[in-house]
Order: structure tokens, then sequence, then C-alpha cells
């Protein structure tokens, strides 16, 4: 059970959960999967489709919703745009075939948490659910202590606060790109480098106004500007506001990367007269932040968002070819070059901001977990990270930084297949033949398989097909005729015996089967015996 906000454990569940499937069996299997109340979700709400999926949303507004892409009236991605708009928290999980990944692929720019292939397996249906809600713990929790509301309660204590018009306030969000630069006789803290900016901050700005430093992160810093009103100004001019402390700003992030080594972009947001309009201004700095050119070396403080003209997405699919080739080769350089040249195409554009890295980053991810389930690797949750996780991008800000980061994963997935304690594709196909050969006669289920073994049922059936020649069900069927060839020679056993020795319960079913394959009927091939 997940803590309430006073720390206590709740007696009721903290979040609500959506299945929105036309196939009834399975939402039904979905919803007997998940571990809903073991992760503090109450059991799950159920849709057939999209049109309803969203009215029952505006009903009980779900916290977590897991959506098939292909269904009647309304699809999944259809469903998707029109939720994701409306309701932005809630946080989205497709479930689909392996056939619409190029759903998937387009969902993704609308916020979708994660993706999950039909069949569901409970392992990665309970991954992806624990991936989901410790993402909704961390926002909730974040609530208890908000750096933004932090520091809107210190300026509040200013006596001259509750005088209208007679300050104003603005957010200035700066983001460090890389650590400290420390000496083997220093080596800094935490706090201590807050202290530092902290320090800076008191140094470099200006009588005119006034500045205070709170850490939102380790990468993160924030600073709630306070301007005093000009004598006779009814209206300060937002521009001249914002320029202003973008000049201080300047000074800050100039100090630090003199004194520390410390390499800084940041962002200063609107100015308001009142306290509690920081959190507009905040949202402004953090959205600039976001989608300032990162590609733009000439300045480091940004007031206002330059016009983004790069394509959004430049296909990344089309690599997956390139990149399967590189897996089976193990061929890493071929790789790196791939992913720097996509990275120099980008560049050429003249734009990159940092959410449009992120999404061409989770893009890469789900073209490697497609390569990874198809190839067969044994830990895709381990070594790629769930796109609902924002956090392992939080060391990312260049493209230097995002490109590192998608070849380190691929080199990671490469390096996962040469370990040898992970059992190989070739020995799981030849324990799921000993299996069919000793239990022919019991049902014989390719999703058994794919659940066991974490592989999807087309995967594993290619892979035995190159093995042995037969896709699975080929090879049962022929391995339950050439046993049931052999028993109608013998005459003491009966044709309905032998159709139920080789796993036919309908004796019918069984003749025509066996027709079908030999071009004569059971009786018929024992005449001729």
């Amino acid at each position: 059970m997940n803590p309430s906000f006073d720390g206590t454990k709740s007696s009721t569940h903290l979040y609500k959960a959506l299945i929105i499937d036309d196939e009834r069996p399975a939402r039904q299997a979905v919803s007997a999967l998940g571990k809903w109340a073991e992760l503090g979700i109450d059991l799950p709400l159920e849709a057939a489709e999209g049109k309803t999926g969203l009215e029952m949303m505006k009903i009980h507004k779900p916290d977590i919703v897991l959506v098939d892409m292909r269904m009647p009236v309304m699809g999944g991605l259809e469903f998707i745009k029109a939720a994701s708009t409306e309701f932005p928290n809630s946080k989205y999980v497709i479930i689909s075939g392996y056939s619409d990944f190029e759903y998937a692929r387009t969902a993704i720019k609308y916020n979708v948490a994660d993706y999950l292939l039909k069949p569901v397996i409970e392992e990665e249906l309970d991954n992806v659910l624990r991936q989901v809600v410790q993402g909704l713990d961390s926002e909730r929790l974040s609530l208890q202590y908000n750096p933004v509301a932090h520091m809107a309660g210190i300026l509040s204590a200013d006596p001259e606060s509750s005088r209208s018009g007679s300050k104003y306030y603005g957010i200035a969000a700066v983001y460090l790109v890389n650590q400290f630069r420390e000496e083997k006789e220093k080596k800094f803290s935490f706090s201590e480098k807050i202290s530092e900016i902290s320090r800076l901050v008191s140094k470099c700005w200006d009588d005119r106004s006034s500045c205070l430093a709170v850490a939102e992160n380790e990468r993160q810093l924030l600073l709630a500007v306070k301007v005093p009103a000009a004598a006779g100004d009814r209206v300060l001019p937002e521009d001249r506001l914002r320029a202003d402390a973008a000049q201080q700003v300047g000074k800050v992030v100039e100090a630090l990367r003199t004194d520390y080594g410390v390499y800084t972009v940041a962002s200063v947001g609107s100015f308001y007269p009142e306290i509690k309009s920081v959190f507009e201004s905040y949202k402004a700095a953090m959205e600039l932040l976001n989608n300032i050119n990162l590609l733009d070396s000439s300045r480091s403080v940004f007031t206002a968002a330059d016009t983004n003209d790069m394509p959004k997405w430049l296909s990344v699919l089309g690599k997956k070819e390139l990149f399967t080739r590189a897996f089976d080769q193990k061929n890493l350089k071929c790789a790196r070059d791939i992913v720097e040249q996509y990275f120099s195409s980008i560049k050429k554009h003249g734009y990159a901001s940092r959410e449009d890295l992120i999404r061409i980053t989770v893009e890469f991810m789900t073209v490697f977990r497609e390569i990874a389930v198809e190839k067969g690797v044994m830990e895709i949750k381990r070594i790629i990270p769930q796109v609902s996780d924002r956090n392992v991008f939080s060391g990312c800000f260049k493209t230097e930084d995002f490109g590192g980061f998608i070849y380190n994963v691929f080199k990671a997935l490469v390096e996962s297949t040469s370990n040898p304690q992970a059992s190989s594709i070739r020995n799981i196909i030849v324990e799921i033949k000993d299996y069919i050969d000793n239990n022919y006669s019991e049902e014989i289920n390719l999703t058994t398989f794919s659940s066991k073994y974490h592989m999807t049922r087309e995967y594993l059936s290619k892979q035995f097909k190159e093995q042995y020649g037969l896709g699975i069900y080929e090879y049962v069927l022929r391995l339950r005729m050439t046993i049931a060839a052999k028993y109608l020679e013998d005459l003491n056993i009966k044709v309905q015996d032998v159709a139920q020795r080789v796993g036919y319960v309908d004796n019918n079913y069984f003749s025509r089967a066996f027709k079908t394959f030999y071009g004569i009927s059971p009786k018929e091939y024992r005449s001729r015996n």
C-alpha cells in the first residue's frame, strides 16, 4: 500500500485504473494479472472502446489507463490524442499486438508512459505498473515539498508583499549541464554546492533587485527574483523586467563557469505583481528551458522561445533495419556511426530543444525494445529504461549527452547476448521441442511458452522454424500424426483410443486432421497396412 500524504498507511487505494480493449477476454486477462491492491490501485474499470473510455474518464478520472490500439468506434490512437489533452495528468500505457508498432511509435508523442505487447505477460505488466505508480508517487509526494511553494512562502514573509504592485516577482530556472570542477583536496557535497551557488548569487546580484536561490534537484536551480516597482510606475514593461533579470542571471552563469567550471543554460519566466503568480512564472521558465535551441551556442540565458522549425519526427523507425544488422553482427562501431549520423542530421536543421531530444530518445528506446523482443533478449526491462521514468534523462542536456545515452543502451543490449549466464535462444528452442516431444498428448499452447520465456509467440514460432524447419504448431501436428500412424498399425488399439493418446478429445476432429495430413482417413490407413 502506498503511504498517504501524512506518512501514515492509507486505508483506501490511492490510484484508479481503466482498461480499454474491445476484446473482453483481453480485458479480463489484464485485470486478473495485475497486482492492483499490492500497488495501491483500485480494481480497474473496463471499457470496450475509446469513446466509452473517454466518458468513463470524465466520471471516474483514472490515474492509469491501459488502452488497446485497434478498436471499433474510437481506436487507441484517436483516444490517446483526445484523452491526453483533456486528462494530461493521467498515465497512458499502450497494449497492442506486435504488428502495431507504428501506432505505438506515433502515440509516444502524446506522453504515453509505456508499451506492452500482447499477449500481456504478468511480469511485464507488473514492471510497467510499478514504474507508473512510482512516477505517480513522486508527483504526489512532491506536493509535500514544492520548491516554488517554498520560495513563495519566504517571499510572502516580506512585510511589503501585501502591498499590491509594490514588488514584481518572477522565476528563473538554471540547469547545470555538467558537475562542479573538483580538486583532489576538495570534494563538494550537494549542500556545499548549493551554498556556493547562493554565495555567487549574492555576489553577482545588484542592489536594484534581490534573488533567492533554491535547488529543485542536483541539476536544476530556481531563482526567485524580486524587483521593486519604480516610483510612479503603474505597470512595468514585461520585456524590461525579463531583460534586467536575464542580465543578472547571466552574471551568475558566468561566475559558475569561471569559478567552478560549471556550464549552464538558464531561462527567465514572466513577472507578476502578486506572489501567488510565481507558479505561472515557474511554468513559463520551465517551458522555455525545455524548448530553447540547444544548438545555439551564442548565449546561455533565454527570455523568449525561438521558433521551432525542426521536424519533430525525423525517422528513427527507418533505422531499425540498420540497428538489427548491427545487433546480429555485434557491430558497435556501426551502431555508434548510425547514432552520430542521426544527430548530425538534426544539427543541420539548426534547431533542437531538450523536449525534442527526449522524444527522439524515447523513440530510439522503442525501436531497441522491438529488436530485443524479436531477438529474444531476456532482460529487456533491466537494459532498456522505461519511457515513463523521465528521471533517466536528468543527466542529458546536450545532443552529445542524448547520443551517448542511446549508444550505451544499445551497447548494453548487445553485451547482454554475450552473457554466459543468460539462456541462449537456441537452448530455449531445444527446451520447447523436448517439452513437445514428451507432452504431445497434452494441450500445446504458444502462449504458455511466450509467458514462460518472456518472448512473443511470433518470435518463438519463427525461431523454432529456423531451427527445425517447421513452426511450433506444424511440428506438433506432424509429431502427433506420425505417432498416430504407428498406433494405427496395432489393430488392438481402437481409433478413438489412438486419438486420445495423441491429444485429441474429439475423434471426428482427429479423423479430419489425419485425413488432411495423410490424404486418407485413419480407418483407410489401417486397412492399407
